[in-house]
């Protein structure tokens, strides 16, 4: 973990400026699967509102607030490989030339 955060520490670069948001139109367009998670302790930003603009304006998403987690979502990875392997054709990222079992 010391290993880790040290070298989260040296190769972080924060964001300074104000976050970017997409319009309406641009997640509206959105056609891919699509997961969005928000940490119900977040503090930059409301989760309740980011949900309900996603579930309104991307029906096809899957939004979710991760109860407990904060900006950085640390305990929200098992969330993303479920998804990911929900979306993932079987054998998508095998190796072409290694024989399939």
């Amino acid at each position: 973990m010391e290993r880790f955060l040290a070298l989260v520490m040296r190769e972080f670069k924060p964001r300074l400026e104000m976050l970017p948001l997409f319009s309406d139109e641009q997640l509206r367009q959105l056609t891919m699967p699509t997961l969005v998670l928000v940490g119900s302790e977040d503090r930059l930003r409301s989760p309740g509102p980011i949900i309900a603009r996603v579930q309104r304006l991307v029906p096809t998403a899957t939004a979710e607030i991760v109860p407990g987690a904060s900006h950085a979502l640390l305990n929200g990875f098992h969330r993303v490989e479920r998804h990911l392997a929900e979306w993932t054709p079987v054998g998508a990222w095998a190796d072409p030339q290694m024989p399939s079992s």
